[in-house]
């Protein structure tokens, strides 16, 4: 046994000194992945208010599925149908629920959400036509009263921003936009970090044209 003491005590040091070691990688790790995660959610949040990850991984509500299908619509007036083309065509596999579709333009028709209205009520010989209203170079129409005074809270992110910059006398940063939207006491970020959110989504908007961005500076284009 004393021949094997000194092995012993070697092995027993390496052990406790990888296994010190790799429970230093798992905490560094364990960080990254909690980090990352965060910013993961940010940039998910900024994606699903405009519609685009829908496109890619799903996420986002059937609602602002159908919202992003509307807008990609160019008839004067349209139908369910034409709606449901429009989501087929951005994702091809996706599985369509009529029923679903159907109460969602209903309800927007019927909101005063300004993006569309009935034109024709549907009944047994025809299908419900519908308009789009007409909506700033943006793409998102922020309510009426948000263009005088933010006294509503818009229902997504983008609109949000839109909204804070409508109203601003100047261009905005993301962290002014940050404290205006905390004054304002709208609905805090789905991540709980609303600085990261504002800042992607505002960059987003800027990399899609709906955002002019000057040095970190953001506005509305004319």
């Amino acid at each position: 046994m004393a021949s094997i003491e000194p092995e012993l005590t070697s092995l027993e040091t390496k052990l406790s000194e990888e296994i010190a070691n790799d429970r230093k990688e798992v905490d560094v790790r364990q960080k990254r992945i909690a980090k990352n995660e965060s910013l993961l959610r940010a940039v998910r949040s900024a994606l699903g208010a405009t519609g685009s990850s829908i496109r890619t991984n799903g996420y986002g509500s059937k609602s602002e599925m159908i919202r992003e299908a509307i807008q990609q619509v160019t008839k004067p007036r349209f139908t369910q149908n034409d709606v449901e083309v429009e989501m087929k065509r951005t994702n091809p596999e996706l599985h369509i629920d009529r029923e679903r579709v159907r109460s969602v333009l209903w309800g927007l028709a019927k909101e005063k959400c300004e993006l569309i209205k009935q034109v024709t009520k549907g009944n047994n010989r025809q299908v419900a036509e519908f308009e789009k209203l007409a909506v700033n170079p943006n793409g998102i129409k922020p309510p009426t009263s948000q263009r005088t005074a933010l006294t509503h809270e818009p229902e997504t992110m983008p609109e949000r921003i839109v909204a804070l910059l409508t109203s601003a006398p100047q261009p905005m940063t993301a962290r002014e936009m940050t404290t205006k939207y905390e004054s304002l006491g709208w609905q805090p970020a789905p991540n709980g970090d609303l600085y990261s959110t504002v800042l992607q989504c505002a960059y987003y908007l800027s990399k899609k044209g709906r955002l002019i961005n000057n040095r970190g500076k953001y506005s509305i284009p004319l």
